[in-house]
C-alpha cells in the first residue's frame, strides 16, 4: 500500500504533478488545506489529519475520507464535556461539532495516541537547547505516527518545507510560525529518515 503525505508547503505549486499525488493508494492531507490548484496538489484525500480547531468545511466529503484529530479529545468526551457546559468554549464547540459530524455520517474517527505524543514531544525537546519550548509540527508527528505507530516500511511526502521561506502555506499569505516549530530540528528527522529509505519526497 503506498501512502503520501500532502503538506501545505508553498513549495507544492511548483511542480504541476498533481495526477502522481492521487494516484497513491493512500492520500492523507494536513489541517487547512485546498485541492483547487489540482493540478499541483491533487484532488484525492483518504485520510484527514488536523491538529488544530476546524470545522472542515472545505474538506471533500463525498471522498468519505477517515480522520486522524490530534486535539486530545474523542467519542467518548461528548457527554463529559456538554455535562460541564464546555460547548461555549469556541475552539472546544468546533471540535465537537466535527465528532458530532464524523458519528451521525458514519465517517470514521479516530484520536492521535496522546502517549504518542507526549514521546515525540520528548524526543524533540532532547534536540532543542530549551526543553519544553518546542511544538512539532502536524507534519513531523503525523509522518512519525505512520512509521513507527503503524509501522508503514515507507511514507513518501510532497509539499514539506520544513518552515523554510517566505510564508507558511500554499492557499494563503500566512507568515512562517514563531511558536516553537524548529526548522533545523525538523531537517534532522527527515533527513534521517529519508537516508535509512523509510521517506521519500515526490519531487
Amino acid at each position: 500500500m503506498s501512502v503520501i503525505i500532502v503538506g501545505n508547503g508553498p513549495s507544492i505549486l511548483k511542480a504541476p504533478i498533481g495526477d502522481k499525488v492521487d494516484a497513491f493508494d493512500v492520500v492523507v492531507r494536513i489541517n487547512q488545506f485546498s485541492t483547487e490548484q489540482a493540478k499541483y496538489t491533487g484532488k484525492k484525500l483518504t485520510t484527514w489529519f488536523t491538529d488544530r480547531w476546524f470545522d472542515g468545511d472545505f474538506v471533500d466529503w463525498s471522498q468519505h475520507p477517515s480522520i486522524l484529530c490530534k486535539t486530545g479529545l474523542n467519542i467518548e468526551d461528548l457527554d463529559r464535556l456538554e455535562s460541564f457546559g464546555k460547548l461555549k468554549r469556541g475552539k472546544i464547540k468546533a471540535v465537537i461539532r466535527l465528532l458530532y459530524f464524523a458519528q451521525q455520517n458514519g465517517y470514521s474517527y479516530d484520536e492521535y495516541p496522546r502517549e504518542f505524543k507526549t514521546m515525540i514531544r520528548n524526543k524533540v525537546d532532547r534536540l532543542h537547547v530549551k526543553p519544553g519550548r518546542s511544538c512539532p509540527s502536524a507534519g513531523l508527528s503525523l509522518v512519525w505516527y505512520y512509521l513507527d505507530y503503524l509501522h508503514c516500511p515507507q511514507v513518501t511526502i510532497y509539499g514539506f518545507d520544513h518552515f523554510r521561506g517566505n510564508k507558511h502555506h500554499y492557499f494563503d499569505n500566512s507568515p512562517l510560525p514563531t511558536d516553537g516549530h524548529f526548522p533545523e530540528i525538523e531537517e534532522y528527522y527527515f533527513n534521517r529518515w529519508i537516508k535509512a529509505g523509510q521517506v521519500v519526497r515526490l519531487v
